[in-house]
């Protein structure tokens, strides 16, 4: 008699997937292939031109602003793309340059152009991009007015450089994307100052198609009289081309909160947790929560968004507020936009690290106190307080919960991507994945993330 046996395959995935990039050197209009669901945005403005040449050397044109925002979309959504030209100066004007945009969702603004020796203004970006430096232009040099700022560098795009101190010359180019033009040199110089640098827009995606499932062909056990069973092994079946959606879960800031497991941190010396941050204020608000742990007012560890500082804090403490070590930003948090946030806590250094979007914010030598010192803590909130304070209003994504420190070097190499499987030392890991976080403000055309 033939038996088949019957046994529990644990199926694993292969992430197998290709991106495509599309830059825009013009405008135009994007869009949203089938099966695509997300898409990375950048822009850049355009520069400013350079300074005109009245007495004296002009600085160069300012920056155009950097944009970067990851947004979910709808497949066959339709965007128009701005491709912002840079300043093209006269004889008596040195004008800003163009804003570059995708819709309504990503706007990166053009540099000013020069109108003194200091150089424009570099453009500001909209609200939804991460905050880091922007590049200025340098001084000019003996014989000509100096390059524009390099644009496409930060948040708010880099000045232009100061002009040079040489009696004749003409400005230089800008520099593209988004860099200003360069002013020109002091009176007796026969020219006009540098175009500034046209814009650009450049669209990544990835295409979702149907998993492909490969299975091993089917096995047959023949079972020896007098038994009724037999044991095999089976090869187990291969998943590949599986990619998410870019979900997250959405808190009203009424009474949404998630409840993890109690007992989570009880044994943790050292701990990290991280999360994606997308906080809808208002900016004004204080006290919200990310994550509370705790099991009292007196005894908890909290991330909050906005403190009485005005900026983000992480504290734990067993004797309430009095007895809070703290990590406070010394930056504020911006609402309507997405950040990463990691509180890291190593316990033979004593030492706590606050980052936010992978750039340390603050550390303490003096945090003494471990997830274990709290004991088994019973309330271990996503969006609530210990407290009667404000439930969090925004959205959460990709929390994780590690008994290591994790480096500043492992943060930001894993911060944008997705495990597969469960790192060594990661012991809570919350996707959020099967939550859909639009508001309804969101159009049809427009991103809910």
């Amino acid at each position: 008699m033939r038996y088949i046996a019957s046994l529990l395959l644990l199926f694993f995935f292969e992430i197998s997937f290709s991106q495509t990039v599309q830059t825009f050197d013009s405008s135009g209009s994007f869009t949203v292939p089938a099966g695509v669901y997300t898409l990375k945005v950048e822009a850049w403005g355009a520069g400013g031109a350079g300074g005109i040449l009245t007495n004296g050397a002009k600085g160069g044109g300012g920056g155009g602003a950097y944009a970067i925002r990851n947004i979910t979309v709808i497949p066959g959504a339709t965007y128009t793309v701005t491709v912002g030209n840079g300043g093209v100066p006269t004889s008596t004007l040195a004008p800003s340059g163009g804003n570059s945009s995708f819709g309504s969702l990503v706007i990166a603004a053009g540099g000013n152009g020069a109108s003194t020796t200091t150089g424009g203004a570099g453009g500001q970006a909209s609200a939804c991009t991460p905050i880091i430096g922007a590049i200025n232009g340098t001084i000019g040099s003996n014989s000509s007015g100096n390059n524009g700022g390099a644009g496409g560098a930060g948040a708010i795009g880099g000045n232009g450089g100061l002009g040079g101190v040489a009696n004749n010359g003409n400005g230089g180019p800008g520099i593209q994307p988004g860099g200003g033009g360069g002013g020109m040199a002091g009176p007796g110089g026969g020219g006009i100052s540098g175009t500034g640098g046209a814009g650009r827009v450049v669209v990544t995606y990835t295409i979702c198609s149907a998993p492909t499932v490969t299975c091993a062909a089917n096995v047959t056990v023949n079972a020896v009289a007098p038994a009724c069973s037999a044991t095999t092994s089976l090869t187990r079946p291969t998943i590949s081309n599986v990619c998410y959606r870019n979900h997250s879960l959405d808190f009203d800031g009424s009474n949404d909160y998630v409840a993890l497991p109690s007992g989570l941190t009880s044994t943790f010396t050292n701990f990290t947790f991280e999360a994606w941050v997308y906080w809808d204020g208002p900016s004004s608000s204080t006290w919200e929560r990310i994550m509370d742990f705790g099991s009292s007012t007196n005894v908890n560890m909290f991330l909050t968004p906005r403190s009485d500082s005005g900026t983000p804090r992480f504290a734990i403490t067993t004797t309430g507020g009095g007895g809070e070590q703290r990590l406070t930003s010394p930056t504020a948090l911006t609402t309507g936009q997405w950040h990463h946030i990691a509180v890291v806590l190593a316990d033979a250094s004593n030492t706590g690290s606050l980052y936010i979007n992978g750039q340390l914010m603050v550390q303490n030598t003096s945090i003494t106190l471990t997830p274990a010192s709290l004991g088994s803590l019973a309330n271990n909130w996503i969006g609530r307080s210990q407290y009667a304070d404000p439930y969090f209003n925004g959205k959460i994504d990709e929390v994780r919960i590690w008994n290591t420190t994790r480096t500043q070097a492992q943060i930001q190499a894993n911060m944008n991507n997705e495990f597969a499987s469960m790192p060594s030392g990661l012991i809570a890991y919350y996707k959020f994945n099967n939550g859909i976080s639009c508001c309804s403000k969101c159009r049809v055309n427009d991103a809910c993330q």
